[in-house]
Order: C-alpha cells, then sequence, then structure tokens
C-alpha cells in the first residue's frame, strides 16, 4: 500500500501544478481579459470536469486506461514548463486537468484506505514546494528552481510507477461513497483557503507560511491517530472554524480595514489535518464497488469545478460566495464514523524521520523564498525622483503567462523609486495562488503597503525604496460597480524628501456604462485631504476630460501626463485609451512623463520623473 500511496501522492503534486495554469489560462486566455462572456468560461471549465467522468463511464480496461492517462498527465506537466502561452498553454493545461481528474478518480476509487495519507503527503509535496518558491510557481518560472520542482515531481511520479509495478497491488477496500464524492471538494477547501500559501503569506509575512507548513506536517501525523467519534467531532469544527477565520473574518490592522486577522495564521494549523481526518473516517465503511466507486470521485470533480466558479463568480456578479464556501463544508456534519481507522503506526526509526522531515518543511518555508526569489539589480542608478502607476492585472501578461519576473526588470531597469500598483493578487486559486505583492517586493528589494479592495488578498498596493509609514485605506462606496475599490495612502521618501503617495483603481459603475464619477468624487475629497508633496495614481478608468475627471482636476492637482498626450495605456498590444494616470500637487514638478511598452500586462505603465519642492 505505501508504494500506491507515493504513486498516488507524486500525481497529485503534479497534478495542482497543472492546475495553477489551468485556472489563469481560463482567464487570460479564454477569457481574453473578461471579453468572453463569464458563462462561456464557466462552460469550457465544466465540460473540462465532466469529460473524466464520461471518459471512465465507457471504457472498459482500467489497467491501459491508467497507464494512458498518467503518461498524458505527465507529458503535458514537461511541456507545459515549456510553452510560452497562448492557446498551446490553455489546451495542454486542459487535457492535464483532464487526464489528472480521471486519473485520480480511477486509482482513489479503488482503496479508500489510501486516499488520506494520499491527499496528506500530496499537499505537503506540492503546497509545500510551493511555499518555499516564496509562491512564485514553478510551472511558470524558467529558473534552476522550477527546473528543479519540475523534475522532482515527475520523476517522483515515474518513479513510484514503476517501482509499484514491481510490487504486490493492494487488495481494494471500497469506502463511503461520502468520502468518494469529497475528495476534489475537499481539494477546493485546501486550495482556496486553508493550503493556500500566497493567502498564508499575507495572513502572517513572518509566520503565515511557517503555520501553513506545521498544517501540512500535521496532516500526515494524524495518520497515526484512530478515528473516533470525539476525533470526528473535533475534525468537523476544525474544518468549519479554519474556514470562518480565513473566508468570512476580516478586521482593520495599522489603519488598513478589510485584512485576514494575524490569529487567523492557526487556522493554517488546524485546517489541513481536520480534512485530513474527515478522509480517513470515510475509509472506514464499505458501500459501493470499484468503477462506481470511482465514479462518484468524478462526479466530485464537477463539483469542485461548480464551487470553483460559483466561488469567484461573486466578485463578478456581487455576492458573497464565500459564504457559499463555508456552507458547502457543513455537509461534512453528516458523516459517521464506524470502525477506527488508523493509517500508521511511528516505530522510532520513522518518528525520528518524520521529525526531520517536519523540521526540513519548517525551515524551507521559513528561509526557501529568500533563496529562491532572484533579487533584480536595478542598471543605470540615478538620483531621479521617479514613481510609476501600473495596473498589473494580477501579474499575467498578454500572453496569459506569469510575468512577475518581467515586470520586476521593467521596474528595476526604469529605476521607479516608487510603485502605485493596481490589481494585486495575493493568493487567489484562480490566479494560481501568487502573493504577486511578496513577489515583487522580494525581486525588488523595496518596502510595501497593502489595501484590500475585492477582497483581503486583491486590492492595490505601493512598493517603496524608503520605508512607508502611516498607511491607512479608504473603501468607496460601489456607485453601481461590482468589484470593490479602495484608496491606500501612504508616506514615505524620495531622495531624502518625505512624500505622500496615494495608489488606487477607481471601477466603473453598472455593465454597459463608463462611469466612475462617484468614486472620482471620493476619491478627490481623499486628494484634498492631504497636504505637502502628494502624487495620486493608478488604474483610474476614466478618460481625459470627462466628468470624473473635472473632479479629480478640481481639487488643485495637475494631470502629469499634460505635455504628453494622448497617452494609451489600454490595452497594451494595441493601446487605443487613456485610463492610466498620475496626479501631482501644486508643490511637486513632473518631468519627462512616459508611457513604456510592454506585454507583462494588460496594461502599459506609466512614468513621471518628479522635482519635489
Amino acid at each position: 500500500m505505501t508504494r500506491r500511496i507515493v504513486l498516488v501522492a507524486g500525481v497529485l503534486w503534479v497534478f495542482l501544478d497543472v492546475v495553477r495554469m489551468w485556472t489563469p489560462s481560463l482567464i487570460t486566455i479564454f477569457g481574453r481579459a473578461a471579453e468572453t462572456p463569464a458563462e462561456l468560461i464557466g462552460a469550457f471549465a465544466l465540460a473540462c470536469g465532466v469529460l473524466p467522468l464520461l471518459i471512465l463511464w465507457i471504457t472498459r480496461s482500467a489497467y491501459w486506461l491508467e497507464i494512458a492517462l498518467l503518461f498524458v498527465l505527465l507529458m503535458s506537466r514537461v511541456i507545459l514548463q515549456m510553452t510560452d502561452g497562448g492557446p498551446a498553454q490553455l489546451w495542454l493545461a486542459s487535457i492535464g486537468v483532464i487526464a489528472g481528474i480521471a486519473w485520480l478518480s480511477l486509482v482513489l476509487g479503488r482503496e479508500s484506505r489510501i486516499v488520506a495519507p494520499s491527499f496528506a503527503i500530496g499537499l505537503v509535496l506540492a503546497v509545500g514546494t510551493h511555499a518555499a518558491l516564496g509562491t512564485f510557481g514553478a510551472v511558470w518560472r524558467r529558473d534552476v528552481w522550477g527546473n528543479i520542482e519540475l523534475i522532482a515531481s515527475v520523476g517522483l511520479a515515474t518513479f513510484a510507477w514503476f517501482w509499484m509495478r514491481r510490487g504486490e497491488e493492494p487488495t481494494p477496500v471500497a469506502g463511503s461513497k461520502q468520502q468518494a464524492i469529497a475528495i476534489f471538494p475537499m481539494l477546493l477547501f485546501a486550495g482556496v483557503y486553508l493550503a493556500n500559501a500566497g493567502r498564508a503569506s499575507t495572513t502572517s509575512p513572518s509566520w503565515g507560511l511557517i503555520a501553513l507548513a506545521l498544517g501540512l506536517v500535521l496532516g500526515v501525523g494524524v495518520l497515526a491517530l484512530p478515528t473516533s467519534r470525539v476525533s470526528l467531532w473535533l475534525a468537523r469544527f476544525g474544518l468549519l472554524g479554519s474556514l470562518i477565520a480565513l473566508a468570512l473574518v476580516e478586521v482593520e490592522l495599522n489603519g488598513i480595514a478589510g485584512q485576514i486577522p494575524p490569529i487567523a495564521v492557526l487556522a493554517y494549523i488546524v485546517g489541513v489535518p481536520a480534512l485530513v481526518h474527515l478522509l480517513s473516517v470515510g475509509a472506514a465503511q464499505t458501500e459501493t464497488s470499484d468503477k462506481s466507486r470511482s465514479l462518484l470521485v468524478a462526479s466530485g470533480a464537477i463539483v469542485w469545478v461548480v464551487l470553483l466558479f460559483v466561488y469567484y463568480a461573486g466578485y463578478d456578479l456581487g455576492y458573497r460566495a464565500d459564504v457559499v464556501v463555508v456552507a458547502a463544508s457543513i455537509a461534512f456534519w453528516q458523516w459517521r464514523a464506524a470502525r477506527p481507522v488508523r493509517h500508521y503506526e511511528f516505530s522510532r526509526r520513522s518518528a525520528i524521520a518524520f521529525g526531520l522531515a517536519a523540521i526540513a518543511m519548517l525551515l524551507a518555508a521559513a528561509f526557501g523564498p529568500s533563496l529562491t526569489l532572484r533579487p533584480v539589480a536595478a542598471t543605470d542608478p540615478d538620483d531621479t525622483a521617479r514613481i510609476v502607476a501600473y495596473n498589473v492585472r494580477m501579474g499575467y501578461g498578454m500572453s496569459g503567462r506569469f510575468e512577475a519576473a518581467a515586470v520586476a526588470d521593467l521596474l528595476a531597469h526604469e529605476n521607479a523609486d516608487v510603485i502605485l500598483l493596481s490589481e494585486v493578487d495575493r493568493g487567489w486559486l484562480l490566479n494560481g495562488g501568487q502573493d504577486q505583492l511578496r513577489i515583487l517586493a522580494s525581486m525588488l528589494g523595496m518596502h510595501s503597503a497593502f489595501a484590500p479592495a475585492a477582497d483581503p488578498v486583491w486590492g492595490d498596493a505601493i512598493l517603496s525604496r524608503a520605508p512607508i509609514t502611516n498607511a491607512s485605506n479608504y473603501p468607496f462606496a460601489p456607485f453601481g460597480a461590482v468589484t470593490g475599490a479602495q484608496a491606500l495612502v501612504g508616506s514615505t521618501q524620495i531622495n531624502g524628501k518625505p512624500i505622500t503617495v496615494i495608489s488606487t483603481h477607481l471601477q466603473t459603475g453598472p455593465k454597459g456604462t463608463n462611469d466612475t464619477y462617484g468614486q472620482a468624487q471620493a476619491l478627490a475629497s481623499i486628494m484634498r485631504q492631504q497636504a505637502g508633496l502628494v502624487v495620486m495614481g493608478g488604474d483610474l478608468n476614466t478618460l481625459p476630460r470627462g466628468k470624473a475627471w473635472n473632479a479629480l482636476i478640481a481639487t488643485g492637482f495637475t494631470d502629469a501626463f499634460i505635455s504628453n498626450r494622448p497617452a494609451y495605456t489600454w490595452s497594451a498590444d494595441d493601446p487605443a485609451e487613456e485610463i492610466d494616470h498620475l496626479f501631482l500637487s501644486p508643490a511637486v514638478d513632473g518631468s519627462n512623463p512616459r508611457v513604456v511598452s510592454s506585454l507583462a500586462s494588460d496594461h502599459l505603465p506609466v512614468f513621471v520623473d518628479l522635482e519635489l519642492k
């Protein structure tokens, strides 16, 4: 049984890497930056979830199907590492996801006893390496660390397959219907909240990833505990409480509203062990045949896809989908413990090995990001005070690839002192689960401040060479817009002179309109409250000389690009609209305003050199 557990854990590692590329490909390539209707994106994703069920239903030879699906999954992962985005990335990732769902459903449908340990070890491998890489996904990297992760994941799955073929196959043990259909939804709970390295990084820069690593380790350790009625109740409360802490609880911290409370790091320590223990309970019952159970596992994958899009559609349709995800976890309160199940009993030698592995995991989470995120040196440093506003589209370029390295290279090359960022993603599973702000701050060696807009891990940010102080944010009323918006105000220094900067991203009103007037008025009020040297910038979704524009000009601030219009910033591959701007207070003079060409986002960055009076 150990050999098969290692095999499934390795395949789960590879599968989650492919998913990390598949979900953003749906949005950036198939969705074409919101040009494709959300219903079509959802239908495409649902088709990828339904096809594995059909494959398992019509196929008779499980042995040859298992070999073919594993080969397709591994090959898609290898080739994806070499793609440059575009349709090839979308289709390869989709094929890999279909093959992965079908393979996992086929194999996990045969024996329920391997579900919980495979799940726990697979999360350790996939999420642990993602944390050690500073949440910069290996599938997007072209450096030695990305290649090491690729070789390790694909190599482990390949080795385990041949190792297993030389051993005896385990005796099939069918488990409960509940366990079968819950496997993929459990992956959703883990990916969105409980084992999300990007979100953990946001919760606490110092302890988030360490707490996550501890939770992953305990998820393996809990396999040594027997299931019981008491342990089941503890797992239920652990799962529900962890999801509530990470999904529903938001606080104001140091002047920034809408953040996850630091105490929520405890949810990472509890969440994964609770998931693993619940899956162990499901292994204690026998109700279904192998094929029926495989079909149930595949049906759970459809639930996984549906819940994923129900969750993220809430940001476009205006409902609290996080409540839906938390409510879905209540379904596991119906589970009942049957005969006790203990997956593993630690001998003295295995306990020592487990302890050493746990220490290695914690050290990787603590020190891995600083080792694996390469610093980018500024080219031609000078004393020019320079500021930039850049909508970075969650880190995804026009090709559909995660372009954090290209963004960092561009900003370093232009020697920006302060960077005002819009559409910063710090852990959405839909975008691959990267903490984009931490990645950029690490690579540029800059201080950072973040303010939530749509939810606690999506919003606007400030990067600065000098420390940022007195940061606070001002959430805007929606004025008909669905996506949340705010203004982040912070104090810093440029060339030793104090300056206040405002980073924002105004959202347009009801669909079919371009109205940002209401939010522009709120922003203008904030601008009037600032004194001294002040710069405001971001994706304002506002055209020059319109009603919203005039509300901003009425503050006394000036358009930094007044001498260089038109300054088209969207879309990056064929810029035709002026919607990204920088505004300067009367105490600030600007020079050399420019738009820099790049395909690292769907917007172009706007730069201006400052003369601080």
